[in-house]
């Protein structure tokens, strides 16, 4: 399941959402306006979760989904999204 939320600038909302991951074990909060590349955004994913964020790209990709497909109720917070594009 996915959702996006958007809302008015300057209201708390970074604030609130990295509260929220940092009192929830089974959520990360990923700022992507820092991952200018795929390989920043899957370590940045990886670490997150606590898994290794070195090695080559094919090795982190797998290790998350491997984690993913087995983890339970996990909350991915990905602020910024739109800097991806």
């Amino acid at each position: 399941m996915g959702g996006i939320f958007c809302d008015r600038a300057d209201i708390g909302n970074s604030y609130a959402v990295r509260h929220y991951a940092a009192t929830h074990p089974n959520a990360i909060y990923v700022d992507c306006s820092q991952c200018k590349t795929k390989d920043l955004l899957l370590s940045a994913v990886a670490a997150g979760f606590g898994l290794p964020a070195g090695g080559t790209q094919r090795f982190v990709y797998a290790l998350l989904v491997v984690y993913l497909t087995v983890a339970v109720r996990l909350l991915m917070i990905l602020a910024a999204a739109g800097d991806l594009i």
